[in-house]
């Protein structure tokens, strides 16, 4: 057990070191916690499982409600042709998927041509980031 330990400290210790987001968890979320979190390894963790279905429940009503509303905001600029002749998409459906990080980059930069552009291995971002930073954009971001 000792020898193992020792062979992942000489693995990981670099790379901790040298990523500063990784330093930043390391030292103030995983050592802090490190004795609560040995606590739970060894006991495990009490979940209230019929609160989390309920709460399951009432989540996915949100979400449910959000992505309807969603829909019905942008619906009417959808057009599933051109959006597979522009994104060489082989289907496309007569509703807007708002869940499709394609359709919706799509959607906000070609089709309705809103400005921020972050693209990551050459695909246009729609991340929680990118969506807070255009809120004010059009009536459907802020959902």
């Amino acid at each position: 057990d000792c020898d193992y330990t020792l062979q992942l400290y000489h693995r990981f210790a670099p790379l901790v070191g040298n990523d500063s987001d990784l330093r930043k968890l390391y030292y103030n979320l995983l050592l802090p916690h490190s004795r609560f979190l040995r606590r739970v390894q060894r006991n495990g963790l009490y979940l209230n499982m019929s609160y989390i279905r309920v709460l399951r429940e009432e989540l996915q009503a949100k979400s449910d409600e959000l992505t309807d509303e969603i829909v019905d905001i942008l619906q009417p600029h959808w057009d599933a042709e051109l959006y597979k002749k522009q994104t060489g998409a082989k289907t496309a459906g007569l509703t807007f998927l708002p869940t499709s990080n394609k359709q919706l980059a799509w959607m906000l930069f070609d089709r309705l041509r809103l400005v921020h552009r972050v693209r990551r291995k050459k695909a246009l971002c729609v991340d929680k980031h990118v969506l807070e930073s255009m809120r004010n954009l059009h009536p459907a971001i802020p959902k």
